[in-house]
């Protein structure tokens, strides 16, 4: 997938990554951090938007470190749900971990408007 452009710069990148044909791992960054607001919400609905319409997937997944509230809220946001408690991790020096999210085909075509 393509770079996220913003003022005519690249700002971050979205990606499904994974093998199965039916089945991807979200990712996205968006930098600097100052952007993360306005474009880390619209980066992920996009990768959803892509991976549901053009390729036909049948489920995404994704996970956000636990103290990185801004990823979980934006997860939340756009309609996945929390699935598992995953591996630990220390984000930004600090002791977390993973929460685990997914959303399917059918939740995100029968999403509420409200959702981001």
């Amino acid at each position: 997938m393509p770079g996220i452009l913003a003022d005519g710069q690249v700002v971050g990148y979205v990606d499904l990554a994974g093998e199965e044909p039916d089945r991807r791992e979200l990712g996205y960054a968006i930098g600097p951090s100052a952007r993360w607001a306005r474009l880390g919400a619209a980066a992920a609905r996009l990768g959803l938007a892509y991976g549901f319409g053009e390729l036909g997937l049948r489920e995404i997944e994704a996970e956000a470190v636990d103290a990185n509230r801004a990823s979980v809220r934006i997860l939340r946001a756009i309609g996945m749900v929390e699935t598992a408690k995953g591996e630990d991790e220390d984000f930004l020096g600090a002791p977390s971990y993973y929460r685990r999210f997914v959303i399917s085909a059918a939740r995100w075509q029968t999403r509420k408007p409200d959702m981001v």
